[in-house]
């Protein structure tokens, strides 16, 4: 129940933070993307209120405001462009706040959870449960062009052990990145 209530909300919005984000790379130039994830900060602030992690206070909202507008302004002068697309666009908003619940999630299991969890035991729970989020976007996204790939070559056991190697060297980097955020987190907050 604890394992439940505590790991899986945040394992869960790892994986889909990734996944939507790679849903949005579908549709959404890279460029668009950037630009309308510079609103990352407002979706962790207004999900910290939501929580009770931070007081609401006008200097917070102004800063808020301003960056709500710079991309609003940002994505309304891009949209004209042949480049936006509707979908990738949702799709990229929803990254944003499933992003900004993990990181919420995570500073209350890592600085107010007691007795707080330690960063390795949160990444020993939560990895195998975004691991798990991740393969409903594979086998949407990847998999038909992976086993496409697989049917076309003649080493197919070569190729395998390649794409083992890549898999492992970027979860390895993942692995770093996501254990620097969370000692971030643990001694600052989500924002």
């Amino acid at each position: 129940r604890a394992y439940a209530r505590l790991f899986l909300p945040i394992g869960v919005t790892s994986g889909m933070q990734v996944g939507f984000s790679n849903l949005a790379l579908v549709t959404l130039a890279v460029s668009l993307q950037t630009m309308v994830r510079s609103a990352t900060p407002v979706c962790v602030l207004l999900i910290s209120f939501c929580f009770g992690l931070r007081a609401v206070e006008l200097r917070l909202v102004l800063i808020v405001v301003v960056v709500s507008a710079g991309t609003a302004l940002i994505t309304a002068g891009v949209r004209a462009d042949a480049e936006f697309a509707w979908a990738g666009f949702f799709w990229i908003v929803v990254s944003m706040l499933c992003g900004g619940s993990r990181l919420c999630l995570s500073q209350v299991l890592l600085q107010n959870a007691k007795p707080p969890v330690e960063k390795l035991t949160l990444l020993y729970h939560m990895l195998p449960i975004c691991s798990l989020a991740l393969v409903p976007f594979f086998l949407v996204l990847e998999y038909e062009a992976v086993s496409l790939h697989f049917r076309e070559v003649d080493d197919a056991a070569g190729l395998a052990c390649k794409l083992v190697g890549v898999v492992v060297l970027w979860a390895a980097l993942g692995l770093t990145l996501v254990y620097v955020e969370l000692t971030l987190i643990g001694m600052t907050s989500s924002l």
